[in-house]
């Protein structure tokens, strides 16, 4: 969303998005460190005294030299936009028109992340080696899913061992499939988080953040993808080798199986913070 700047006066100056691409706190974060009111408006800082109109910015002290520079940038900025008697308004930047459209929101959110691979993220300190080496495949979409195996030449019927509804594959597997999801919800359950999940092992991994657990847990949270991962992959394991699953029922954790998980994962938060290693 961005802001038509119109009398001023319910726009942000320095964190709504109206002139230009981002929030002018973001492109002058050491001028926004020295406004003298972070929460101004934009007709706060407008003199219609000044000729046809103009800028008053206030600082709470005078610029060094190598400041001035800066002041330039952000007046170049702002050069060419006047306020109006018009109210502001409100305009969607994700399409040509400027109204929203719900298939321009979608194919926004449909679009693939352009994101780095996540290895700080796979190789998380105390996490045993194997459940890394697995997350790593996953993350280059590795593992052996039934997708992958009729891409080898192999006849079999493409459904997920777990939920039994639909085509298995890596994210499917590990991220998307119901049964998998019944941990993610739980885990995310306990801090209260609600989360649209990306399409990717790769996404999840990159986006997976952690700043509301404080940084003596963060370690510990970061580690969580990679054992709910292993988790499910050992759940499909076990349907496979018993021959259930995918051509029948589906599979699903049972409660016994969900509290050991969970007693694993607080004694985890313990451990990774010591020298020893977690394993499942």
């Amino acid at each position: 969303m961005g802001f038509k700047v119109g009398k001023g006066n319910k726009i942000s100056f320095w964190t709504d998005v109206w002139c230009g691409d981002s929030a002018l706190s973001q492109r002058f974060p050491h001028l926004y460190t020295l406004a003298a009111n972070r929460n101004a408006k934009i007709e706060d800082l407008w003199d219609q005294n000044v000729g046809e109109g103009g800028w008053n910015l206030r600082f709470i002290r005078d610029f060094n030299d190598w400041e001035v520079g800066l002041v330039g940038e952000l007046l170049q900025a702002l050069r060419g936009i006047r306020i109006s008697w018009e109210d502001d308004s409100i305009f969607w930047r994700g399409g040509g028109s400027g109204q929203f459209r719900v298939k321009d929101a979608y194919s926004w959110l449909d679009r693939p992340m352009e994101v780095n691979f996540p290895k700080n993220r796979i190789w998380v300190g105390r996490v045993s080696t194997k459940i890394m080496f697995f997350t790593w495949e996953a993350t280059w979409g590795k593992i052996l899913t039934l997708d992958r195996l009729q891409k080898r030449g192999w006849q079999l019927l493409n459904r997920c061992f777990l939920c039994a509804c639909e085509a298995e594959s890596v994210d499917h597997l590990l991220i998307h499939c119901t049964v998998a999801r019944e941990l993610w919800d739980l885990v995310l359950g306990l801090v209260g988080v609600k989360w649209v999940f990306p399409k990717s092992v790769k996404e999840v991994l990159y986006s997976w953040g952690g700043s509301f657990v404080g940084k003596k847990k963060k370690k510990f949270w970061s580690s969580i993808p990679l054992f709910i991962f292993w988790m499910v992959l050992k759940e499909m394991n076990r349907l496979a080798l018993r021959g259930g699953g995918g051509g029948g029922g589906g599979g699903g954790f049972s409660n016994s199986e969900v509290q050991i998980f969970f007693c694993l994962l607080y004694l985890g938060s313990f451990v990774i913070s010591s020298n020893s290693e977690v394993r499942f």
